[in-house]
């Protein structure tokens, strides 16, 4: 008996249990950026003409907390054929892959991108959430020079003007001083045109980003990244139906 037990050795011990992985840590982060998510503001973007203008901004809107992004993607009646397929595939497969995962950094799965056919659409789907409208346009022209934009937008000078005419009866402040304390979707338009003439018409008020330089205007990106930064976080609606302190 006592040879069997030699022979035997020890009882092995028992094989510990398979560890649970940990995801407490992912969890975390993941309730800490939904608490953040602003359902208070919302970003339009009418007719980007570029896919990677179009990524880069939805990063931005992705990484400032934003949850909702629209999008309008008809074409304007005076598109050239050549934007015409441009925007039509970007809109189709926003952009090319490639440029979209390097810009865009996976940013737009993140989000809820509303696409519409027309302006009227868009602001009617806005309204119905109980959003003011509210255009941004450049800083006043004042001493303005002649600029490329101009010689781009001859050929749609009757759009623009229309535009021009629509701008010019919203009352525009500078963006520390729009009212974040009610629901936003603030518009940004192509960077060949800016806002549609359409939509002009449907907005509640203009916001611009003050430039002290003798740059006239902001990339659509940027300026979208500032406009997505620059405002107080008020909206906790995520937060509170999560029962999440932030």
């Amino acid at each position: 008996r006592i040879a069997q037990i030699y022979m035997s050795g020890p009882t092995p011990p028992s094989a510990p249990a398979p560890a649970e992985p940990d995801v407490s840590a992912r969890a975390r982060r993941l309730r800490r950026v939904a608490a953040g998510r602003m359902a208070g503001l919302r970003l339009v973007l009418d007719r980007l003409e570029d896919s990677g203008n179009r990524a880069a901004v939805l990063r931005s809107c992705e990484a400032f907390g934003l949850l909702h992004v629209h999008e309008i993607v008809g074409l304007r009646p005076s598109q050239q054929p050549r934007v015409a397929q441009k925007v039509a595939a970007a809109a189709k497969h926003g952009g090319n892959r490639r440029m979209r995962r390097g810009v865009g950094n996976g940013g737009e799965k993140w989000l809820c991108v509303h696409r519409h056919e027309t302006a009227a659409a868009c602001a009617e789907a806005l309204r119905g959430a109980g959003f003011r409208i509210v255009a941004t346009v450049p800083p006043p022209e004042g001493d303005r020079s002649d600029s490329w934009h101009d010689a781009r937008a001859a050929a749609d000078a009757a759009a623009v003007g229309e535009r021009n005419e629509a701008l010019a009866q919203l009352a525009t402040a500078k963006l520390e001083d729009v009212d974040f304390g009610e629901r936003v979707a603030l518009v940004l338009g192509s960077e060949r045109l800016g806002i549609s003439a359409e939509m002009a018409l449907l907005c509640d008020g203009a916001a611009t980003i003050p430039l002290f330089g003798l740059t006239e205007s902001l990339n659509v990106s940027v300026a979208a990244a500032r406009y997505s930064r620059d405002h107080p976080r008020y909206s906790r609606d995520i937060a509170e139906s999560l029962n999440v302190s932030v």
